[in-house]
């Protein structure tokens, strides 16, 4: 133990009198160490976010599907229709069903013209599945009773159409040739699998919806349970129902279970992504500590060569100059802790708008990352230092 604090206070004076040369290599050790923790939290903070989303919106709600997610050629696809929603709501007490139709339709505004994603939507259904008005009020069930021609603006639409968003509300915008009041502009959220985002949706009541698809077909419903716990019994009992009023079709269901399994599986594929590209920035670290390693062994044959001649073994030389890349590596790896630390508070606050917290593991890996580079950047020029001759040690100069 007497030997490695030896060891480990002539190391960090043989740092510091090569000062300029330890900071370039640590440089390269803290953006490596740094730019992993910083990733890995950012990475857990954004996974823990959308989870808590998830679930806290969608704890109690089930989508149901008509159709396999993929054809099969097996059963067949029966469209869901108001005669499936009441059936469900008699046969299953305790639950509120939400027709969702999603079609495509023409707009006009101006000399503005396209194409728009339109999402048929009773007011209650919009309370239900958790879509946020930023400005106006989404239209009420009486406007829907009255076959009022409202619409709920995606944030984004309207701000390619106005500046600022806000502006749009009033405004009348054609679709599918007929006039519409926009009464509410909305942002942020997905259904279930994310495959609907409002920024980019219009919401129409249900009425005028069926008149400008001139269908009564439902692209999903959304089944409000009053708790939680009965999620799979629900699920169960509406599917099996569905079946029954239409035997041979298929249905499919979506939870926030497998919504939430689905958001692990795509950050898992993020993080080994992102952890692979670190790796380089590790590895051009470990060659910075490397090289001026090599060279601190050049530099310094000759004390080498005397430790040797006063009977410094092999194994002292060795684990000298490997405690000199450790301890190198370690001062990189508690530098770029505090930079990670920095990075994620600025990235937290200022763009993601979500808590990141460095956890105790981070700091860990932080050091053990530090300390595993230098043992294999440490390893060649110590043992390099250790097989040089007595001799030819001391007759260098």
């Amino acid at each position: 133990m007497e030997r490695l604090l030896e060891y480990t206070l002539e190391a960090w004076a043989s740092l510091r009198s090569r000062t300029l040369r330890s900071l370039l290599a640590i440089s390269g050790v803290v953006i490596a160490v740094s730019s992993v923790i910083a990733l890995h939290a950012v990475g857990e903070g954004a996974r823990a976010a959308v989870i808590a989303e998830l679930t806290e919106r969608r704890a109690r709600l089930l989508d149901v599907y008509a159709g396999e997610l993929i054809a099969t050629g097996k059963g067949r696809t029966v469209p869901l229709t108001d005669l499936d929603v009441r059936a469900i709501e008699r046969a299953v007490p305790g639950v509120t069903v939400v027709p969702v139709q999603v079609f495509r339709a023409a707009f006009r505004y101006g000399r503005h013209s396209g194409f728009w994603n339109v999402t048929g939507i009773s007011a209650a259904g919009a309370t239900i599945t958790g879509i946020r008005v930023v400005d106006g009020a989404f239209f009420t069930p009486q406007a829907e009773a009255r076959g009022d021609a409202v619409m709920a603006l995606g944030y984004d639409l309207a701000s390619s159409l106005f500046n600022p968003p806000a502006a749009a509300i009033g405004a009348r915008i054609h679709l599918g040739g007929r006039p519409f009041r926009v009464v509410a502009t909305v942002k942020e959220g997905t259904d279930l699998f994310g495959t609907v985002a409002t920024n980019t949706q219009v919401y129409i009541p249900l009425p005028q919806s069926a008149r400008l698809s001139d269908s009564r077909e439902y692209r999903w419903l959304t089944v409000q349970v009053h708790d939680k716990e009965e999620l799979g019994t629900v699920e169960q009992r509406v599917v099996t129902l569905l079946q029954q009023l239409h035997p041979g079709a298929n249905y499919r269901t979506g939870r926030v279970d497998d919504a939430v399994a689905e958001v692990n599986r795509i950050f898992d594929l993020l993080t080994r992504v992102l952890m692979i590209t670190t790796g380089v920035s590790l590895a051009v670290g470990g060659i910075g500590v490397t090289n001026v390693m090599l060279m601190s062994v050049t530099e310094r044959t000759r004390e080498i060569g005397v430790r040797r001649a006063l009977g410094g073994r092999r194994t002292d030389i060795l684990l000298q100059f490997l405690i000199e890349a450790c301890l190198l590596c370690l001062v990189g790896g508690l530098v770029g802790l505090l930079v990670a630390v920095g990075l994620v508070n600025l990235v937290a606050d200022r763009w993601l708008h979500i808590h990141l917290g460095m956890s105790p593991i981070s700091a860990g890996l932080a050091l053990g990352i530090a300390f595993l580079m230098g043992i294999a950047c440490g390893c060649v020029p110590a043992w390099r230092a250790a097989l040089v001759p007595p001799a030819e040690a001391l007759r260098s100069e």
